[in-house]
């Protein structure tokens, strides 16, 4: 099985209790590849997203969001699957989106 590598990986998760949700690493690929735990932004549904948060998404295409605002880390043993890489305009939102986010 493959294992989380590089910042922009879209990744199914599975948690210990079952629950299963998409996500995005934002770690560097050099921390990804080192580190047991890997630091994610949770995938979720425009319309869940606050409009004071809006502002700390990326969009992806349907009707779905990188929520910069959603930070996790996560032990790469509940990745489960690779679904995709972000296009490099996409990646370079969600760098915008973190700077915004921690005030960098």
């Amino acid at each position: 099985m493959t294992e989380p590598a590089a910042q922009g990986e879209l990744w199914r998760v599975r948690t210990p209790s079952g629950q299963e949700f998409s996500v995005i690493i934002v770690d560097s690929d050099a921390v990804t590849r080192l580190r047991p735990t890997v630091l994610c932004a949770l995938v979720r549904e425009a319309r869940d997203v606050p409009p004071s948060l809006e502002l700390l998404t990326v969009r992806l295409p349907g009707d779905y969001v990188i929520a910069i605002h959603e930070l996790a880390a996560l032990p790469k043993e509940y990745f489960v699957a690779r679904q995709a890489r972000l296009a490099e305009g996409s990646l370079e939102e969600v760098k915008i989106a973190l700077r915004a986010r921690f005030d960098l």
